[in-house]
């Protein structure tokens, strides 16, 4: 039987993906290496709001608002160094939204 139903996240593959897909300003400000850096920030939010965890009965994942995980983003990454934008941080996030659909982690429809 093949895997295929559980696509796995590996935060390397994510940063590539990302890196090639933000804009030119921002590749000069990070790296592939920053970029995972920032990744474990991403997941730390995703923690907060347990999407870690399983489903639940209904089958109905968590809800995301956007604005809270930049800012989550944006106060985590600015700890560490980073001096990320919101425009920036949600660049980045756009980048992960393309790997986790190209991997089937996401639908498109999305």
């Amino acid at each position: 039987m093949e895997d295929s139903k559980n696509p796995y996240y590996i935060a390397e593959d994510a940063a590539i993906v990302i890196f090639d897909n933000i804009s030119a300003p921002l590749k000069s400000k990070l790296t592939r290496d920053k970029i995972v850096e920032l990744l474990d920030i991403v997941d730390d939010f995703y923690e907060t709001k347990g999407l870690h965890e399983e489903t639940s009965e209904n089958n109905v994942p968590p809800i995301i608002e956007m604005e809270e995980q930049i800012q989550f983003i944006i106060d985590n990454s600015s700890e560490q160094g980073f001096n990320l934008s919101y425009e920036e941080v949600n660049e980045i996030l756009e980048g992960e939204e393309i790997y986790m659909k190209q991997i089937g982690i996401i639908d498109d429809e999305e």
